[in-house]
């Protein structure tokens, strides 16, 4: 199945009270053919497999429409059922944990309907599946208030950003019924998918927006000293490297030389040259051969990437955010990120950003730089 589900706490702590999370932990492995697209043939096996193991069917004749609903930061966003929900929705996925008669006997678990329970039931099967997939690559996760950060890599080495919103929002699902899960949406999700040896492009760049907005980094107070202990903590061998020598490739130092173009609240370019045309700042995130990420720091003091790298007046489109609450998270994740810059290469960015030389070498650049802008 490729939907995401997310269980409400609430609902979890019942399943867990109950001993289920406990037998949906066994029955992993078990679910593997469950992953991939479905087709009629598909479900119609899944229904005659339902209905000749005794697992009641007629709750579907209460098929009220074919979209989920989701009250999502006070909108109401509808999202249409898929062939690969049918296996959560016809009580399919439950049926690996729960007897018939369990299921039909769902008061007694705390819920209020059937489908609530078949379906939180199979969104916990799915997301406790999910979470075991990821926690089986290399790389940092992070759960702080119902928002889930992941940084790895892939088969490649090619780093990557996931960030997903799990919070709990009020839902129905395709039978009209109030549910204690929900489907993940689009709008939940942000990726940021980099280039093989992005890594320190990418650091460089949190470093850089650390010294241009003063930003206080508690991993970095005090030489750094909460960054290697944790280090240190995770045995990471900053020695090693994971893939190929990337001293052959050059390291990109000139990555750390700011400042990161502003944008204004409709996300124009604050400065101009000289001659009045956009000053953009020509560092990016290599994403591809030919394309990348341009970065700049919006009205709101965080980190607005964009894959539109054109120097003009127009409003540059937001692809990606990081927040500033989320600065020291992706500076860790760059060290768990199994990738194909060696961990030496990035310390030494970090000692760089704290030495009296990093300091002298900004002021410098930053001196020339305001020579030549001017602020529209």
């Amino acid at each position: 199945m490729f939907t995401e589900y997310v269980v409400f706490p609430d609902a979890m702590e019942k399943l867990e009270k109950n001993g289920i999370v406990e037998k949906i932990k066994k029955i992993i492995p078990k679910i593997n053919h469950l992953y991939g697209a479905f087709y009629d043939d598909d479900i119609f096996n899944m229904l005659k497999e339902l209905e000749e193991r005794g697992y009641p069917l007629d709750f579907l004749d209460n098929w009220k429409n074919e979209e989920w609903e989701v009250k999502y930061d006070n909108e109401i966003i509808k999202k249409k059922a898929e062939h690969d929900d049918i296996p959560l929705i016809t009580g399919y996925l439950a049926s690996y944990v729960l007897s018939p008669e369990d299921l039909k006997n769902f008061k007694n678990f705390g819920f209020d309907s059937y489908t609530d329970f078949i379906g939180t039931v199979g969104a916990a099967i799915k997301q406790i599946s999910d979470e075991k997939s990821y926690d089986c690559q290399q790389g940092f996760i992070s759960d702080k208030n119902g928002i889930r950060t992941q940084i790895a890599s892939n088969m490649h080495g090619d780093p990557f950003i996931l960030i997903t919103d799990k919070r709990e929002f009020p839902s129905k699902d395709p039978f009209g019924n109030n549910i204690h899960y929900r489907p993940i949406l689009n709008e939940n999700k942000r990726n940021l998918h980099m280039y093989q040896y992005a890594e320190n492009e990418l650091l460089a760049t949190l470093l850089t927006y650390i010294y241009q907005t003063k930003f206080k980094s508690d991993l970095l107070e005090d030489n750094a000293k909460k960054l290697r202990e944790f280090l240190i903590k995770t045995d990471i061998n900053v020695q090693r490297n994971n893939y190929l020598d990337d001293s052959s490739r050059g390291i990109r130092w000139d990555f750390i030389a700011g400042p990161i173009p502003s944008l204004d609240e409709k996300n124009i370019v604050e400065y101009t040259d000289k001659e009045g045309k956009p000053w953009i700042n020509q560092t990016n995130i290599s994403y591809g051969t030919q394309k990348g990420y341009k970065v700049y720091i919006d009205s709101d003091n965080n980190l607005l990437f964009s894959t539109d790298i054109n120097n003009d007046f127009k409003p540059k489109k937001r692809y990606f955010t990081i927040y500033t609450n989320e600065i020291d998270d992706v500076i860790k994740g760059m060290f768990l990120c199994k990738g194909r810059i060696s961990k030496s290469t990035l310390l030494n960015l970090v000692n760089y950003s704290l030495s009296g030389e990093y300091e002298k070498d900004q002021k410098e650049y930053y001196d020339r730089i305001k020579e030549n802008t001017v602020k529209r």
